[in-house]
């Protein structure tokens, strides 16, 4: 996985927001990610992949 500190701030929602000046934000160079599945399903007989994945 590749990752471009160029790539625009995203707020809670996924879109783009600017930091007002004075503010601060995390800094987008990473060393490592961690990737998490979650998925909502309706009862334990639904198949994997057929529920709402998040």
């Amino acid at each position: 996985m590749e990752f471009n500190e160029n790539l625009p701030r995203l707020g809670n929602f996924g879109q783009p927001l600017t930091i007002p000046a004075g503010h601060v934000a995390q800094h987008p160079v990473m060393n490592e990610v961690s990737i998490h599945y979650i998925e909502f399903v309706d009862d334990c007989l639904t198949p994997l992949t057929m529920g709402d994945i998040v």
